[in-house]
């Protein structure tokens, strides 16, 4: 919700700035795991504010689950139990050609990305600072 608001914001804040529409594109990356009730909670708050357009949910990849001493764990009689690949697998998720999601950006004209891990509450997500700065 910290970070919906801060990019509706920060679109306000350019808009005002330039005198036209600002829509700044949010890619999330969930697992098989969240992406579901991630998906309802952005439906059940109306994506707070944001034009769901704009708001991209893509899965990073799962990797097989194994002990310390390299056994295969299953999470039921016949199934591996699996787990996301981690911050890394965003990498892999981006060029995955069942979720285009670098196509998607190219087709926006997204020239420079932003990318934080979620559990990152201090995140100046966005940062025109910071962008500006590393886009230099």
């Amino acid at each position: 919700q910290l970070q919906a608001e801060r990019i509706r914001r920060l679109q306000k804040l350019a808009e005002e700035r330039f005198g036209k529409e600002c829509r700044i594109p949010w890619y999330i990356m969930t697992s098989d795991y969240t992406k579901d009730p991630t998906l309802k909670f952005f439906e059940k708050n109306s994506y707070f504010g944001l034009d769901p357009r704009h708001v991209m949910v893509f899965e990073q990849h799962m990797l097989p689950c194994l002990t310390n001493d390299a056994k295969i764990v299953l999470d039921q009689k016949y199934r591996l139990a699996r787990a996301p690949d981690g911050n890394g697998g965003l990498y892999e998720a981006l060029i995955d050609p069942k979720q285009n999601v670098l196509r998607e950006m190219e087709t926006r004209g997204v020239k420079c990305v932003h990318v934080y891990c979620v559990d990152n509450i201090l995140v100046k997500m966005a940062d025109p600072v910071f962008v500006g700065f590393c886009a230099e």
